[in-house]
């Protein structure tokens, strides 16, 4: 038995040495890690030269709630549009990202409809929180003072 085990060794290691010197071998072997390191090395270049978007776009709003009042002036990357019709021709004419219609019975259903050419059910990411904290800004600013209100809507400092 154990000089059956030498000749499967000898016959698996000729095999063996067979396959590696084949050209067809050494070019799949080494093509492989090739591709893949170009491939990482041009997709990127290829989506930098692609993307034309140097500069995200605002988020547009509309407030047709009477009771809630927003203070939007000075505040970056946001338009407002008096009519919800306003806003929508803004963002088919590619002005504007996002559209958030604020309902007129905001105080009392929280419905704020999003508005969007892209895919996804609710809105993420940056847009979400920027109008997070504009809603609850205009909530609160009527019923606190300004050092107050600034001091909420600041995170906490940790130590």
């Amino acid at each position: 038995m154990p000089e059956a085990l030498g000749e499967i060794g000898i016959v698996f290691t000729e095999e063996m040495r067979r396959t590696v010197r084949r050209k067809s071998y050494l070019l799949v072997v080494l093509s492989v890690p090739a591709i893949l390191t170009l491939l990482m090395v041009a997709v990127p270049l290829i989506r930098a030269i692609v993307d034309d978007d140097d500069e995200p776009k605002p988020l547009g709003i509309v407030n047709l709630s009477t009771d809630l009042t927003l203070n939007i002036e000075g505040a970056a990357g946001l338009v407002t549009f008096p009519q919800r019709a306003d806003g929508m021709e803004a963002l088919f004419s590619d002005t504007i990202d996002e559209l958030f219609v604020i309902a007129a019975d905001y105080l009392d259903t929280g419905d704020v409809d999003w508005i969007h050419t892209g895919g996804g059910a609710v809105p993420g990411g940056a847009s979400r929180s920027t109008i997070i904290d504009l809603l609850r800004t205009g909530l609160a600013s009527d019923h606190l003072e300004s050092d107050v209100l600034t001091r909420a809507m600041e995170p906490p400092l940790f130590d």
